[in-house]
């Protein structure tokens, strides 16, 4: 329990930050009272239900307001056994690491080094303003589909299926690939023994809940014009210069930075009218951004899991991963008669990223 001292201050510092910054992304949200009555005449019943998460949520909002921006996305239950699988090998792989506050979206080893947003679209679109549908593979697995708040596109929830909280509490995912055939992506790559993948789903069994994975993502402020953009349903950019038109890029038909899009979110929300509800973002992976732990970037995952549940779980799959890499380099070292340490198998495998 905080005391009454510590609470005090932290009402007071974050006074001082929303003098400053603007109030958060969802707080601001809410602050516009077609929204917030929007909000409880449609998740009335889930917002009671799901009060102890919507509340941490909005305190980790407040804690990193003004050094951060925040994203909202939500995945099915299901794959967090490949997101947790992903980071506790990257923990072997790396020696001393600690991940806090972290999670991997997507497997570090299979994106660009860096990125950048406006050549990332320049690229796609070429000289014409190509069709953009990230339900299609080559595109959802460059980026992620993001609301600005978590309760962001709960007007479109019913017919686009926009909204994350909805995501979230319906555990649901667009056209997600096979859990098994992710795992065995993984397990190619690396040249583990696949017989290991059925006690993976089994342990991800354990943990299975009627939600989804509600994820918080906090990108410091000086990396989102280069990992983020606006965008409309199926990840087009955002088309729409009345929202700032001063801002927007009339050749290229789309707003080079999303910052300032951002800080009028938060300042000034009833400049944007409704038209805030609408708003959503695409972040793009990159090695050096969104996939590195130690970048600045924060990646809260909220679940309804039990606790000690998820203390087993996370207990038994750090074992299990231990031992899958284990037989794996027991396996090269009979293959090849060579005695190499696990560091020499590491540096041989990053050369190849």
């Amino acid at each position: 329990m905080i005391s009454s001292k510590k609470t005090f201050i932290l009402i007071l510092l974050t006074a001082f930050k929303v003098s400053l910054y603007g109030l958060p992304a969802t707080h601001s949200y809410l602050t516009v009272p077609e929204l917030k009555s929007l909000v409880k005449s449609s998740w009335g019943s889930e917002l009671k239900r799901y009060q102890s998460i919507i509340d941490k949520a909005l305190t980790q909002e407040l804690i990193h307001d003004g050094s951060h921006h925040v994203f909202y996305h939500a995945q099915k239950c299901e794959f967090r056994i490949v997101q947790d699988f992903i980071k506790n090998l990257y923990t072997i792989f790396n020696p001393g690491s600690v991940i806090e506050n972290f999670h991997f979206l997507r497997v570090w080893y299979k994106f660009p080094e860096t990125i950048d947003a406006n050549s990332f679209i320049d690229a796609h679109e070429k000289d014409t303003l190509k069709d953009w549908n990230d339900n299609k593979r080559h595109l959802s697995k460059r980026m992620l589909s993001v609301n600005f708040s978590l309760f962001g596109n709960t007007k479109n929830y019913g017919h686009f299926g926009e909204c994350t909280f909805k995501y979230f509490f319906s555990n649901k995912s667009i056209k997600a690939p096979p859990i098994p055939y992710l795992l065995e992506k993984i397990f190619n790559h690396f040249g583990f023994n696949k017989n290991y993948i059925d006690k993976l789903l089994a342990l991800n069994e354990s943990i299975k809940t009627n939600e989804g994975s509600l994820f918080q993502i906090f990108v410091p402020i000086e990396y989102v014009d280069t990992i983020a953009f606006a965008a409309q349903r199926l990840g087009t950019p955002y088309r729409n210069d009345e929202l700032m038109s001063s801002l927007f890029d009339y050749e290229k038909k789309r707003y080079p930075n999303l910052t300032p899009i951002l800080d009028t979110y938060c300042h000034n929300p009833e400049q944007f009218g409704m038209t805030l509800d609408r708003l959503q973002g695409r972040l793009l992976f990159s090695q050096n951004i969104l996939l590195n732990p130690l970048s600045g970037v924060k990646i809260f995952r909220y679940t309804t899991v039990q606790p000690n549940k998820l203390a087993e779980y996370q207990h038994k799959l750090k074992k299990l991963t231990k031992r899958i890499v284990k037989k794996s380099k027991a396996k090269k070292l009979d293959d090849s008669g060579m005695v190499n340490s696990l560091s020499e198998l590491l540096v041989s495998f990053f050369k190849g990223i």
